[in-house]
């Protein structure tokens, strides 16, 4: 039997950084429901990034969006990196 200590809601520790829980990528998704169906991509600093953004935005980790919501990949075009992405709901 392991020491692991288990925590209620109440006993984690507060957000010591606040602006991190609204990201630039909070009002991509925003933009994108309020533009359902079309395409859009946003730049990011590399490959890498564009791919793990993609995922995020898919499975509704990252954005305020659930899994399923929006379509998303990564493609690099003229040397950018970029998450394209649309707003597909709940279908």
């Amino acid at each position: 039997m392991s020491d692991r200590k288990w925590l209620s809601s109440a006993e984690l520790p507060p957000v010591t950084h606040p602006k991190r829980l609204k990201s630039r990528w909070n009002d991509f998704v925003d933009e994108l429901q309020e533009n359902p169906g079309e395409w859009t991509f946003e730049v990011v600093k590399d490959g890498r990034t564009a791919s793990v953004r993609a995922h995020e935005l898919k499975h509704g980790t990252r954005g305020g969006s659930e899994a399923g919501q929006i379509e998303a990949f990564s493609r690099t075009v003229h040397g950018e990196s970029r998450v394209y992405a649309r707003w597909v709901g709940d279908s």
